[in-house]
C-alpha cells in the first residue's frame, strides 16, 4: 500500500517533515556516543530545519532541479544544527553527526520531493 503523499494539504506535508527531521537528528545523536544533545535542542532545530526547507521547497523547487534542492535542504540542516550547536551549552554534536544528518535529510527530500510529483522524468524537467 503505497502512502499519497501528494494528496495531503501542505500541513501534513509540513507534519511528515517535522517528524521525520525529529527521528533523524534524534536517532542519529543516540547511535554516536561523541554526540550529546537534549530533547530542547532537538525539538528547536527540528522547527527551524523543517520551517526553512518548507518555505525553500515552495520558492526554490519550482525552479530548481530535486537534486539541487535536496542538496541545498541538507546543507541547509548541515549548517543550523552546526550553529545550533554553538549556542547550546548542553550539547555537542561531531562533524561526523553533523555530515550524517544533512546526507539522510538531503536522501529524505529527494524521496518526498520526488513522491510529491507524479511526473515520471521530473529530474529533467525541474518542478
Amino acid at each position: 500500500m503505497r502512502i499519497e503523499v501528494w494528496e495531503m494539504g501542505n500541513m501534513g506535508k509540513l507534519l511528515v517533515k517535522l517528524i521525520t527531521f525529529f527521528l533523524v537528528i534524534y536517532v542519529v545523536a543516540a547511535l554516536l556516543p561523541a554526540v550529546r544533545i537534549t530533547f530542547s535542542y532537538a525539538l528547536v532545530t527540528t522547527l527551524l530545519i523543517a520551517g526553512l526547507d518548507w518555505i525553500a521547497d515552495r520558492l526554490l523547487l519550482p525552479h530548481l532541479r530535486n537534486v539541487v534542492a535536496s542538496a541545498t535542504d541538507g546543507l541547509s540542516a548541515f549548517l543550523i544544527l552546526w550553529i545550533a550547536d554553538l549556542f547550546a551549552p548542553n550539547s555537542a554534536v561531531t562533524f561526523t553527526y553533523l555530515l550524517l544528518v544533512g546526507v539522510i535529510i538531503a536522501g529524505f527530500e529527494f524521496m518526498f520531493h520526488r513522491s510529491l510529483f507524479k511526473i515520471e522524468n521530473y529530474d529533467r524537467k525541474g518542478a
